[in-house]
């Protein structure tokens, strides 16, 4: 299988994540789900406690599918699904003083965004597969009738950063290559 599936039911299982998320401040959670041509299954799912850092975040998701493919050598999966609850904040506008530059920057380093003012609680989901497509769905806490969703395709340039997401990226490309004979971009297996 080299062709990309419909990213429809993709996107319709990184909304259903959120959607179903109404209990706030309760554990993350990671699933993997397989694909048979025409919709995902859920494979595997684990919980993963708020209180671990995120910084181990992406070497547990990775030991988890790699328990997982050792387990079900004939059943790889397709699509991987990280939900977490986190803190927001919009960066400092064009104006802003050196104090609000500093006081930002200081709270992303040391990740207390849940200090500041101005944080919002977010629910989102991201969910990767293996030809390193991504969704995005969130909700902010108190506006849960306001889901927000994104695609972004393969090498996307405005795609969003971070470990969660170069993790999910990663098990999905190292899962393509190993299972389904998928290509990867150079440089991207990390």
């Amino acid at each position: 299988m080299t062709a990309a599936p419909p990213r429809g039911p993709f996107a319709a299982v990184a909304r259903k994540a959120v959607e179903d998320h109404d209990e706030w401040d309760s554990m993350h959670q990671f699933v993997t789900f397989g694909w048979d041509g025409g919709k995902l299954s859920a494979h595997t799912a684990v919980v993963i406690d708020p209180a671990i850092h995120p910084d181990d975040y992406p070497a547990m998701l990775r030991d988890q599918v790699a328990r997982e493919n050792a387990a079900h050598p004939g059943r790889p999966s397709y699509a991987f699904l990280l939900q977490i609850e986190a803190h927001g904040v919009t960066g400092p506008a064009g104006d802003a003083t050196d104090a609000e530059r500093a006081e930002f920057e200081a709270a992303r380093r040391t990740r207390t965004f849940h200090r500041l003012p101005q944080a919002r609680e977010i629910c989102v989901a991201y969910l990767a597969d293996v030809h390193g497509r991504l969704w995005t769905a969130g909700k902010e806490r108190g506006r849960e009738d306001r889901l927000e969703e994104h695609f972004y395709g393969v090498l996307a340039a405005d795609r969003p950063g971070g470990q969660f997401i170069r993790a999910l990226v990663s098990i999905g490309y190292a899962q393509g290559a190993a299972h389904f004979g998928l290509p990867v971009p150079g440089g991207l297996l990390t």
